[in-house]
């Protein structure tokens, strides 16, 4: 038996790279775990395009995963279905707040607007 030191990625890391790198085409947390069980008679194993992504090792009861085991079946998901969104940026919302002891649904928030073109410095006159 040999012993060596890897890089591995746990269910929250893989499901957050899975996010930003795919969308959410299924629930990712789900799926992996129902990956992760047992298959039982009559209950399909779920797949991805025919893809499955298992586990490398685990630790307790947390399912480990390779990155590179990662990467390759985010490039396979990709090549398979071409028309899988990326995961949107966060956006920035302007909220008004009136201080930490007010309910969050008082907070309101709106989209921030990002200008068109820079704004125009004005001259200070002499």
């Amino acid at each position: 038996m040999t012993r060596k030191t890897i890089k591995l990625l746990n269910t929250q890391e893989t499901v957050t790279l899975l996010t930003l790198k795919l969308g959410t085409p299924v629930a990712w947390a789900a799926w992996l775990a129902d990956i992760r069980r047992n298959p039982r008679e009559g209950v399909p194993v779920p797949s991805l395009h025919g893809l499955r992504l298992r586990p490398y090792a685990q630790h307790g009861l947390v399912a480990l995963y390779r990155p590179c085991d990662l990467k390759d079946f985010i490039d396979a998901v990709r090549a398979a279905d071409p028309s899988i969104k990326v995961a949107s940026k966060p956006a920035f919302y302007v909220v008004d707040d009136h201080g930490e002891l007010q309910p969050w649904q008082w907070r309101k928030a709106r989209p921030i607007t990002t200008p068109t073109k820079p704004a125009t410095l004005l001259k200070r006159a002499a």
